[in-house]
């Protein structure tokens, strides 16, 4: 069995590459799911904004919008603000 970390009623399995509420399987984006990944490592800690995007995007450019939809997609397959169509 791979890496997995286990927070509430999720689990994030990195081997996997999927993040689950129970028996459903939640979609996320690549960079979402790398995201997740990042700071789930880091929990307890305070991740900057500029570590985030140099760890996950590393030499690409990176606006606040993009890193802000990311985080709302995080967000929303959490639970934790309301969906809404995109």
């Amino acid at each position: 069995m791979g890496h997995q970390y286990r927070f509430g009623e999720y689990k994030l399995d990195l081997e996997g590459g999927f993040l689950r509420r129970g028996d459903e399987e939640i979609a996320l984006r690549a960079k979402a799911f790398e995201v997740l990944t990042y700071l789930v490592e880091r929990r307890g800690r305070l991740v900057t904004k500029t570590e985030l995007i140099e760890a996950v995007w590393r030499d690409a450019v990176v606006t606040d919008n993009s890193l802000a939809q990311c985080l709302l997609e995080i967000r929303r397959a959490l639970g934790a603000c309301p969906s809404k169509a995109m």
